[in-house]
């Protein structure tokens, strides 16, 4: 797993956490944390491949850092790259289509504070 964002809650039968994920290898799969009477499940799909290659990202010592999160009014993850030495990327990817493309770069020298991304939801 390279980056993860929360991509809301589930319905009100069962308090469901969601998520994507995107691996290092360009992957995003779409997750769901079921709880229901004591009970925690977890459920993987795979949405496909978006063709991004974030290796090194899980070592965060590598050199190359990622982070990810959702904007569900317009369904789309903006996930933020950088490599050491080169400026960050701005890449927003669309789940439904697994399309992204480079927006642009926040310029050389300057550095990002990745986000740490919470893994529970609140129910409103």
């Amino acid at each position: 797993m390279a980056t993860i964002a929360f991509a809301g809650n589930g319905t009100d039968r069962f308090y469901d956490c969601c998520y994507y994920i995107l691996t290092e290898a360009g992957d995003l799969w779409y997750m769901t944390l079921r709880t229901a009477s004591g009970e925690y499940r977890i459920s993987y799909k795979k949405l496909g491949s978006v063709g991004l290659n974030l290796t090194g990202v899980s070592t965060v010592t590598g050199g190359m850092y990622a982070s990810m999160t959702y904007d569900p009014t317009r369904d789309i993850c903006f996930c933020p790259a950088a490599c050491r030495g080169r400026p960050a990327n701005s890449l927003p990817l669309t789940p439904e289509t697994l399309l992204w493309a480079k927006l642009g770069d926040f310029g050389q020298g300057v550095r990002l504070w990745f986000r740490c991304i919470s893994m529970s939801g609140s129910r409103s």
